[in-house]
């Protein structure tokens, strides 16, 4: 194996390391399982994991940081305006 590779595969082992420990966290895999069911915003996460929302916030912002899945920006009507 030649330097390069080498350090593709050093590179690649990393990784797989940060995205085991991350996994390591059972509500981490938990929401990933949810996640993959039923994309959802952050509020009907928490309420259907039974959590609070800074909590789900956060695994959902370690889970993101890791590569392990997206954010996606909703917009949100609230008020009157919504309900017509």
């Amino acid at each position: 194996m030649d330097k390069a590779q080498d350090d593709a595969v050093r590179e690649f082992c990393a990784d797989l390391e940060r995205i085991a420990e991350v996994l390591a966290a059972r509500i981490r895999v938990e929401v990933l399982v949810h996640l993959i069911c039923r994309p959802s915003d952050v509020t009907s996460l928490a309420q259907r994991l039974e959590l609070g929302i800074t909590i789900v916030s956060h695994h959902l912002r370690v889970l993101h940081e890791a590569g392990l899945l997206t954010r996606e920006a909703v917009k949100v009507l609230r008020g009157s305006a919504a309900r017509r």
